[in-house]
């Protein structure tokens, strides 16, 4: 695990190098302060493993496993030296973290204490001579002692020490002058010894020397004959004074020291390390306090557990972060964490934005310590513009800086009034950014006292905020991507246009739904296939806007007619799906399908235009075991090609024999694939006749199949098949290049007069027709006078504007336009006018029932005029009895052609049939 770079900074300033260490224990990653604290050469750390690196860790039994075992979270390891290369002893203390990841077994924290340790040293042989000073006058003290009982008169002694001793008056002055020379010296090493020393006797200071003088501020003469009541009021701070008081009790002599803090004269605080032994004072029972001052000792302790804590807070607080999934508890869990270790009293998080292009600020969350007042909620806190500030503060906290005040009253008025209304002496401001850009501020404030705050301890303030910053980013960037796969895998699994599940997630949906079947046996569900109706003549009328509407309110409408557990799904086009899911029986089916056609009846609005929409339906059940979704959906498919080819607005349900059908029909594409290779396609011509003088005037190709095994076939069985496989423009081309090439060896052998009509369909007109006919009439040196091209009606519905520019350009060439099949489709009057047209051909279905119908009389009649009146020719198609032929020629059609006059003819039977035709004539 990489460190952030704040808490690499943070390290740094502490001078704290850290290691990393995987589960077998080798290293895997350092800082490269690391070699330097351990004496190691640093091409020699990683890799190696950690008990090798330091075998002084554990001792020379150390293993891995004590030290996982290790109940402490963190486990901390003093004085652990090293030799340097000049010969130096370097001091270090470890702290050993666990990991928190399967790559991240150990952490190793290493802090050089060099100094530390020398100065403890020091102190260490200052108190070594001091206890041998301290002996040396414990001799001399005992040898005074006796010269006085054995050398000095009484009246002398007396006079001199003020003390009833017995002793001897035999001596010698000059031993005399020697001892009080001693006595001197040995009073000047008390008082200028570096520990304090006070003695107490019948409850009250008997002595006190210069040391200890110095150590709490007092004068002499005002600790001399202070009671020891008064001295613990005075001098001894309560947190320490129950241990005071119980060293006294114990009138301990073995020496054991301990720590004391000691109240000075101006009311600042000191630390001794002191210890009482019981003595004899002036031939009286005493007790002797020394005390050596360790203020500054403590301070540095006190740094350096302060920081240790900060650093152990930091650790926890990334740890916290990493783990954290939600800024829910964000700050609650963070800000208190920080606020428990800096001892500050509150910590404010203010979260900038913005009204009306101007940046505020508004508390978000809080921390408190227990004796301090809450500032949530409080309106005044709340959208606080940042320029009421000093311009400086907005200017360094907007660049990623801070501000820090140790004392309000360093602060400008304003601010000054504010900090003073929450009670703030001291206050740390750090800037949060987020990607880079000003975010908030946290603010750490302290109620009690002056902050002096040291340069470690803001920056791992600094390095703390930087972490919940970089949280931010991690977490925006997370949210990011799981918007990113969300829409990813909507765009995957759903159509772009409707919103509904597309084929992906339908069949997804299905395998599941099939593999449950297995599973359960009292499972069952079924499928619903659909396919819009006319859907490509409305959507190339109006245009593909009006398409993409109309599809988007087909969806709305087919996710109304569904149960809450069911689905619908678009699979492409005009084609969608409904998962029924969870059903009994094949009626729970129909009822759904039923209520598809009920939604679907009412009018859709497009352009201002009503549109009605029907849809054919076919349906698949697991009713009949499948074993993949493909399968099931080709039979729902091949249901609902069944319902359309009936043209009625049941629902199909699926039998084994449509897809016989269904395969009947790929097989048969596949076929056509090879009769355009194979050349099987021929062509057989239908003579067209003059009604006025009943001469043949031209002839219709018409394209035949020569199947190797089902021998002759014609259009109607396999056209539709063609349109499918998208073969249909290769047969056209086919059929006009034969065509044209066989009407002009008619033309060669002296037959000028005949004319050629021949099929186009709407895919034909859509492939550049015109630059086909060109090469075609240049290849085969036919007039395009003599040619007729003759189009259904459905073409004209397709795509008008484009038709109508097309079929202009091939007129303006010299061919006629003819329109096939007229009354079959949906007929516009407005398409009779705006297109080129020559001839209108009346479907044979008109022809046929005349005679038999008088209703169909009077259309074929209304169509014959009609088409007059437009300056159109008509030709009859199907033709084929007397009693047809005479009410045709009654109503002045002008051709006609069918049976009655020849079946269709082959290139040969044409020549023979126009041959017979000319010697009649």
């Amino acid at each position: 695990m990489k460190s952030s770079f704040y808490f690499q900074a943070a390290l740094k300033a502490l001078n704290i190098a850290y290691a990393t260490v995987d589960q077998t224990g080798h290293i895997v990653d350092c800082t490269p302060e690391f070699p330097l604290l351990i004496s190691e050469p640093a091409d020699k750390i990683i890799g190696r493993e950690l008990l090798e690196v330091l075998p002084e860790l554990f001792g020379q039994e150390a293993s891995l496993e004590q030290i996982r075992r290790d109940e402490k979270p963190v486990l901390r390891l003093e004085n652990i030296n090293r030799l340097l290369p000049a010969g130096r002893v370097r001091y270090l203390r470890l702290i050993v973290s666990p990991g928190e990841s399967k790559d991240v077994d150990l952490l190793v924290f290493v802090t050089d204490i060099t100094e530390l340790a020398e100065h403890a040293q020091i102190v260490t042989q200052k108190r070594n001579e001091f206890d041998l000073t301290r002996r040396q006058l414990a001799k001399l003290s005992q040898q005074l002692n006796y010269l006085l009982r054995h050398y000095v008169p009484d009246n002398v002694a007396d006079a001199l020490l003020k003390d009833n001793l017995s002793l001897d008056l035999s001596g010698d002055l000059r031993q005399i002058s020697a001892l009080f020379a001693e006595a001197e010296t040995y009073r000047d090493l008390v008082d200028n010894s570096l520990q304090g020393l006070i003695i107490l006797q019948d409850d009250q200071v008997v002595f006190v020397n210069q040391a200890c003088l110095e150590i709490v501020g007092y004068a002499a003469e005002e600790l001399l004959g202070m009671s020891t009541t008064k001295m613990e009021r005075l001098l001894i701070h309560p947190a320490t004074l129950l241990t005071f008081r119980q060293r006294l009790r114990e009138q301990s002599s073995d020496k054991r020291r301990y720590e004391l803090c000691l109240i000075r004269k101006d009311d600042s605080t000191c630390w001794v390390e002191q210890f009482v032994r019981a003595i004899e004072y002036q031939s009286k029972p005493a007790l002797q306090l020394i005390s050596l001052d360790i203020t500054e000792r403590k301070r540095t302790e006190e740094s350096l557990a302060r920081h240790e804590r900060y650093l152990t807070a930091l650790v926890e607080i990334q740890k916290e972060l990493l783990a954290l999934n939600t800024t829910a508890n964000l700050y609650d869990t963070i800000l208190a964490r920080l606020g428990k270790v800096s001892g500050v009293s509150r910590i404010h998080f203010f979260q900038n934005h913005h009204i009306s292009n101007q940046l505020f600020a508004s508390l978000k969350a809080e921390w408190c310590a227990p004796d301090v007042v809450s500032h949530l909620p409080d309106s005044r806190l709340q959208n606080l513009p940042y320029d009421m500030f000093n311009p400086y503060w907005l200017s360094a906290l907007g660049q990623g800086e801070g501000v820090i005040i140790a004392n309000i009253n360093e602060v400008p008025t304003t601010e000054q009034r504010l900090l003073e209304a929450g009670g703030v002496l001291s206050v740390v401001i750090v800037s949060m950014m987020v990607n880079q850009k000003f975010f908030g501020l946290i603010a750490f404030e302290d109620c009690s006292r002056v902050h002096q705050w040291d340069i470690v301890e803001i920056d791992i303030l600094w390095t703390a905020v930087s972490s919940i910053s970089q949280y931010y980013e991690r977490k925006r960037a997370e949210d990011a991507l799981r918007e990113s796969e969300a829409r990813l895998w909507q765009a995957v699994h759903h159509d772009f246009l409707t919103g509904l599940p597309n084929r992906l997630m339908f069949t997804t949906c299905l395998e599941q739904a099939i593999q449950r079947a297995k599973e359960d046996p009292t499972y069952a569900f079924a499928v619903l296939f659909l396919d819009l109706n006319h859907f490509k003549l409305i959507n190339d009328s109006l245009g593909h806007q009006a398409g993409d509407d109309l599809l988007i309110e087909v969806a709305k409408r087919l996710q109304k007619s569904i149960r809450h557990q069911d689905m619908v799904a678009r699979l492409a086009g005009d084609e969608f799906t409904v998962l029924v899911d969870s059903i009994q029986n094949l009626d729970q089916v129909i009822k759904i399908a039923d209520r598809i056609k009920f939604e679907l009846a009412s009018p859709i609005y497009l352009k201002g235009q009503a549109v009605f929409v029907t849809a054919s339906i076919g349906i698949a059940s697991s009713f009949k075991p499948y074993h993949q979704a493909d399968d099931l959906l080709n039979d729902a498919d091949t249901a609902m090609y069944e319902a359309k080819s009936k043209r009625r607005e049941q629902p199909e349900f699926f039998k084994t024999e449509q897809r016989q059908k269904a395969t009947a029909r790929l097989q048969l594409e596949m076929e056509l694939w090879e009769a355009i290779a194979r050349h099987e396609f021929i062509l057989h011509y239908q003579p067209i006749v003059d009604m006025e003088n009943r001469h043949p005037v031209g002839v219709e190709a018409l394209v035949r199949w020569q199947h190797p095994r089902r021998g002759l076939l014609w259009p109607k069985e396999f056209i539709s098949s063609a349109k499918k496989a998208s073969l249909i423009v290769a047969i056209d081309q086919w059929v006009l290049r034969e065509a044209c090439l066989q009407a002009k060896k008619w033309q060669t052998m002296g037959f000028t007069s005949l004319k050629l009509a021949v099929n186009i369909s709407a895919s034909m007109l859509q492939q550049d027709i015109v630059n086909f006919m060109i090469t075609v009439l240049q290849e085969t040196g036919l007039p395009p006078k003599t040619l007729q091209l003759e189009l259904s009606e459905d073409i004209t519905l397709e795509n008008l504007g484009l038709n109508v520019g097309v079929l202009e350009t091939l007129h303006d060439m010299g061919m006629q336009i003819s329109l096939d099949d007229f009354g079959t489709s949906h007929s516009s009057l407005q398409y009779l006018i705006g297109l080129p047209l020559d001839i209108l051909k009346i479907a044979p279905s008109f022809i046929q029932n005349i005679g038999r119908d008088s209703k169909y009389e009077e259309i074929v009649a209304s169509m014959i005029s009609l088409a007059h009146r437009l300056g159109l020719a008509v030709t009859a198609e199907g033709v084929e009895t007397t009693e047809q032929l005479a009410f045709l020629q009654a109503h002045h059609c002008d051709k006609v052609q069918g049976y009655l006059f020849s079946q269709s003819l082959s290139f040969d039977e044409v020549m023979r049939y126009w041959q017979d035709y000319t010697a009649r004539a």
